[in-house]
């Protein structure tokens, strides 16, 4: 369980660094190069959120084959 929680905390750090810069381009519309945070923000939160997904999954599919 110990590498579960190793994995996944900095995936989730990464993902709402993602979240923040969508965010922090909404709320500060004004200011220059505001679509650079969209560009980058909308892939980080997605790649992030998606490998944890996809990790979840596989270690409940290695679970339920195990027969555990």
């Amino acid at each position: 369980m110990s590498k579960v929680f190793s994995v996944l905390t900095p995936l989730v750090g990464v993902s709402l660094i993602g979240v923040i810069m969508i965010l922090y381009g909404f709320i500060d519309m004004k200011q220059e190069n505001n679509i650079l945070q969209f560009l980058f923000g909308i892939p980080i939160a997605g790649g992030a959120l998606g490998f944890i997904f996809w990790f979840a999954d596989s270690l409940i599919r290695i679970h339920c084959m195990s027969g555990s």
